[in-house]
Order: structure tokens, then C-alpha cells, then sequence
């Protein structure tokens, strides 16, 4: 794991609720030297189009990103009871990917992209 001390979080923009208003989430980083870019040390949540390792450049202001640097991993997103995310943990960990975390009925993976696509 990295040093504690190079690690934050960011707002990242997850999106807008049907009134408009954003929606953000709170996601652990590695800080970078550039200001504004860092390394995502997990796969999000909530947060579409990015997972682990990749490099971001963020706003923060407006909680925006651009994605720099593909860290060569895919985020999956499971929704559904944890008993589902529990039924296709071994597969995933089979591919050699983890389990980034879970919440609720959210379970949410990393898988390395280089495991292939059928």
C-alpha cells in the first residue's frame, strides 16, 4: 500500500440527480507532482469511465476530471445484494483482480485489462 502521507481524497463528479443538482464521490488518491493530477488508488463507486491506477487531472473546484493515463485496470461495478458479490469474487480473483470495497448493495472490483475480453 502507498505511504499514508502522499494519500488523500478528491471530489470527483459522479454525475446529476434528476433535479440537477451533482452528485459527487469521495475517492482515495495518490497526489502527483503536477498540481491537480493524482493516481486513483481504488476503483470508484459511483464514478463511470475510470478505474485503479488511472491518472487524473482534477478540477476542484467543480469536481471534473480527465483521465490521463489508463493504469491499465477495469472497474466493475456490481449492484445487488453482497451475497452476489460474494458468488463472483472468486471468478474476478481468478482473473487476478480484488475487491476494492462494498457498501450497501454495491460491491466494486478491480480486474487487470490484460486478463482479455470474450
Amino acid at each position: 500500500m502507498e505511504s499514508s502521507a502522499m494519500q488523500r481524497t478528491v471530489r470527483l463528479l459522479a454525475g446529476g440527480k434528476t433535479s440537477g443538482e451533482p452528485v459527487f464521490e469521495e475517492v482515495l488518491v495518490k497526489e502527483l507532482t503536477a498540481p491537480g493530477e493524482c493516481r486513483l488508488l481504488a476503483s470508484p463507486g459511483l464514478v463511470l469511465g475510470v478505474a485503479t491506477e488511472d491518472i487524473l487531472r482534477v478540477d476542484s473546484a467543480s469536481g471534473g476530471f480527465d483521465v490521463l493515463t489508463r493504469g491499465g485496470n477495469i472497474c466493475i461495478q456490481l449492484y445487488g445484494p453482497p451475497s452476489v458479490g460474494d458468488s463472483v469474487a472468486p471468478a474476478i480473483e481468478s482473473l487476478g483482480g480484488w475487491s476494492d470495497g462494498r457498501v450497501s448493495k454495491l460491491t466494486i472490483f478491480s480486474l487487470p485489462a490484460t486478463c482479455g475480453f470474450i
